[in-house]
């Protein structure tokens, strides 16, 4: 076996091809020279492709000794590009076609750029004289159809699918039809410990659905430990995406979280037990929970989906000239240095509930002792458990993926100007130093509203009746991350 990462860079492979141009295989890239007019002549490169933006290689179809490469790297920068560069690469998705001299040649090389570009240790094969070919990945994805501005389905067909079938994915696709499609496909699935990621091509319902229907699972805690779950952008907010594509310095495109999924590593993030007076099985959020104008707008914006994101700005101007605020108390339970009992551990996740009866105090056995942040009249309040609530929102920032710790941000009465100038911070994460907006870390939180007409609440982007209350469950999902 040969390790691929190394210190130094190694040569794995090199051949001369159909053309009479070296081809090299290193421990970092893929490298194709100038032909020479005399064997005595310097090599000069004439491209250079490095194995994070390769996806993978196969045989043409109908050529057997043409080699496709499929690459994802970024695009050569222009005048025009650099002007208008936007702080995340600009990558584009790419075929490089070589001609070898034989059949033979031809599938040494597919097998040895499938591990290469995999980071698997290449195994040779003496008694057949090539290089085996890896195992291939299983994924399952899930399409919504009607979410945000209805471009999933091509966004599956145009960008993420051909990604997949460059890096040879194996893979399932399912289209769902009305609202719990994916959370029935699930919780009854079969195969679902066999797949190694779930692909949800939607907004941040799409996953929300998946997450449910896992939890309903008995086999949860071994489909958490192998799964990771990948949200593509394709709905309204798509605040997990952006999360994810954040922390990987990508842009948040469907290209892009389908380029994670096919060469980031597996990294953790939190999910929380959430539980209503009215509701008494748990749900389970990834996201955020927004109560008073963060609820409302939520809601009312749903009316305006085909606007995309604008309706959440048309939906908050509304409630700002209404100026309602809604009378609640916000209670925490902050962060403690002893390490939580439930900790990363499913065991018993949907069936053994640790949050106290509402008609009790907030106390729960093992975490530090409550505190009480706020009671009276508030303006917001608005939960969050990653860096982006919307594709454009820098909703919390300074907040890491698998943190173990919700950032709170909450709002006593202010008045329309502060609030506009709330809103017009929002994107850039300037509320998180607005004078008017205090903040706090949390393990836990219970919210109650003091009067029956403001009780509406929701739990990624889903409306729910208060009070509520939650307890973090840190590292409990897995995801992929970039690591540069």
């Amino acid at each position: 076996m040969m390790p691929l990462i190394e210190s130094e860079e190694t040569e794995i492979l090199s051949e001369v091809d159909a053309n009479g141009r070296e081809i090299i295989l290193s421990s970092q890239a893929l490298t194709i020279y100038v032909k020479k007019s005399n064997p005595e002549e310097q090599s000069k490169v004439l491209n250079r492709y490095n194995l994070i933006d390769i996806l993978g290689a196969n045989v043409k179809e109908g050529d057997e000794m043409n080699l496709e490469v499929h690459t994802f790297a970024i695009k050569k920068k222009s005048w025009c590009s650099s002007c208008c560069a936007g702080e995340f690469p600009n990558r584009q998705l790419c075929v490089i076609c070589i001609v070898f001299k034989s059949t033979t040649l031809t599938n040494n090389w597919v097998n040895a750029l499938k591990c290469a570009s995999r980071d698997i240790a290449l195994q040779y094969d003496g008694d057949l004289g090539v290089y085996n070919a890896p195992h291939p990945r299983n994924f399952l994805v899930f399409v919504n159809p009607v979410s945000g501005t209805r471009k999933s389905v091509k966004l599956w067909t145009d960008k993420v699918k051909p990604m997949l079938e460059g890096a040879g994915v194996e893979f399932k696709v399912m289209i769902s039809t009305k609202s719990n499609d994916a959370l029935e496909f699930v919780r009854n699935c079969l195969y679902l410990t066999s797949v190694q990621a779930i692909l949800c091509i939607g907004g941040d319902g799409t996953l929300f659905e998946v997450v449910q229907g896992i939890l309903c699972r008995k086999d949860r805690q071994a489909c958490f430990q192998s799964i990771s779950l990948v949200p593509i952008p394709g709905g309204t907010g798509n605040g997990l995406a952006k999360s994810i594509t954040f922390a990987s310095e990508e842009a948040c495109t469907a290209e892009a979280c389908t380029y994670i999924a096919l060469k980031g590593k597996p990294n953790n993030f939190d999910l929380a037990d959430v539980q209503t007076l009215d509701q008494t099985e748990i749900c389970h959020s990834f996201l955020l929970t927004g109560w008073g104008l963060i609820a409302n707008v939520d809601i009312l914006s749903e009316t305006m989906r085909y606007l995309g994101e604008m309706r959440l700005y048309l939906a908050a101007v509304y409630y700002i000239i209404k100026k309602n605020t809604y009378p609640g108390r916000l209670t925490i339970i902050p962060p403690s240095k002893a390490k939580s009992p439930r900790a990363g551990n499913l065991e018993g996740y949907s069936d053994k509930n640790i949050l106290p009866p509402f008609s009790e105090p907030f106390v729960i056995p093992g975490y530090a002792d409550p505190e009480v942040l706020y009671e009276g009249p508030m303006t917001l309040v608005w939960i969050l458990q990653t860096t982006h609530c919307t594709e454009n929102m820098f909703s919390a920032p300074g907040c890491q993926l698998g943190s173990g710790e919700f950032t709170i941000f909450w709002a006593e009465t202010t008045s329309r100007i502060d609030l506009i100038s709330l809103l017009l911070s929002i994107d850039s994460g300037g509320h998180s130093k607005n004078p008017k907006v205090k903040s706090r870390q949390a393990v836990a939180y219970r919210i109650e509203p003091l009067e029956p007409k403001y009780l509406l609440m929701t739990v990624d982007g889903e409306a729910k009746n208060g009070p509520i209350q939650a307890v973090l469950k840190g590292n409990a999902a897995k995801t992929f991350l970039l690591h540069k």
